[in-house]
């Protein structure tokens, strides 16, 4: 199988890392792989460059950090190599072409991405090539949209594990009140991240003046 967890990632903060490693334990899965997206073309300035993006996801899932905190997640760089703007739907396609017709791909998304996903492009095409997990907070309810998705709607992970595609699973994890912008700004304010980002990562963010009012 194989489960999706994609992301800007800018920068990786222990919300994603821990998210994704309790949605591998909950559900099972023997790994999450975190696929950072590919460069957006609007994005402000003080944001990090794909290569650095990615140097600090390698840096917070090395082995010699994360023990065996992070041992279940894995990376995957296809969408940061790729040119051009990247679509879902193209991801899956290419991942579904390298796992075969039989294995289980599920790609993650939050509840507000997941109310949002009929604006995507070809969106009715990721039922046909993958599962989606959807992570909910606590006593939410289903996306609106969800009554127009393509999707069996399951309530049972080990079936749902069986599914190759076409099957939504919603998923309630801890909720980790940590976010992107919320890293950069306390850089930019010059406060602690130590408590929401990895060591290394804090580490390479100071050296590199990252995300630093210039």
């Amino acid at each position: 199988s194989m489960v999706v967890f994609g992301g800007t990632f800018d920068p990786v903060h222990f919300g994603h890392l821990r998210t994704a490693s309790e949605l591998a334990e909950v559900m099972g899965y023997e790994h999450v792989t975190l696929m950072p997206c590919g460069q957006a073309y609007h994005k402000a300035t003080d944001q990090a460059s794909a290569a650095q993006r990615w140097q600090m996801l390698e840096l917070a899932c090395s082995e010699d950090v994360a023990g065996k905190s992070w041992s279940r997640l894995t990376l995957d760089d296809r969408e940061l190599k790729r040119e051009g703007p990247t679509f879902t739907v193209q991801t899956l396609t290419e991942l579904r072409a390298e796992l075969g017709p039989d294995t289980h791909l599920s790609w993650v998304v939050g509840q507000d991405a997941a109310a949002g996903i009929t604006r995507w492009h070809q969106w009715q095409t990721l039922f046909e090539l993958a599962n989606l997990i959807v992570v909910a907070r606590p006593q939410e309810d289903w996306p609106a949209s969800m009554s127009q998705w393509p999707a069996h709607i399951m309530d049972d992970a080990e079936l749902f594990k069986s599914r190759p595609s076409g099957a939504v699973y919603q998923v309630s994890l801890t909720p980790q009140a940590i976010s992107s912008s919320l890293v950069r700004q306390k850089i930019k304010d010059r406060q602690s991240i130590d408590d929401l980002v990895p060591a290394p990562v804090v580490n390479w963010i100071e050296a590199t003046g990252l995300y630093r009012p210039r």
